[in-house]
């Protein structure tokens, strides 16, 4: 089975939230391979993660480097 994680906000070292206007533009989704694709906005990416004893170790091997509209989240969520 394959899951998928969308962004929803993020917690700024202030402790302030900011939210995500569109998080299905930001996204992580998780096979049972091991194998991960990644949205980060206009760029697309893959790699690999494992998961054990409460953690998530991610890897990633491939990334587009497009520019996005300036007012992308993109690199504050890479």
């Amino acid at each position: 089975m394959n899951t998928s994680w969308y962004l929803q906000n993020f917690k700024l070292a202030s402790g302030s939230i900011l939210g995500v206007p569109n998080p299905r533009d930001y996204t992580l989704a998780f096979a049972p391979n091991g194998q991960l694709t990644i949205r980060a906005d206009c760029n697309n990416g893959t790699g690999s993660y494992s998961a054990g004893d409460g953690k998530i170790s991610i890897k990633v091997l491939e990334m587009t480097n497009a520019t996005c509209n300036p007012s992308s989240l993109w690199q504050q969520y890479l």
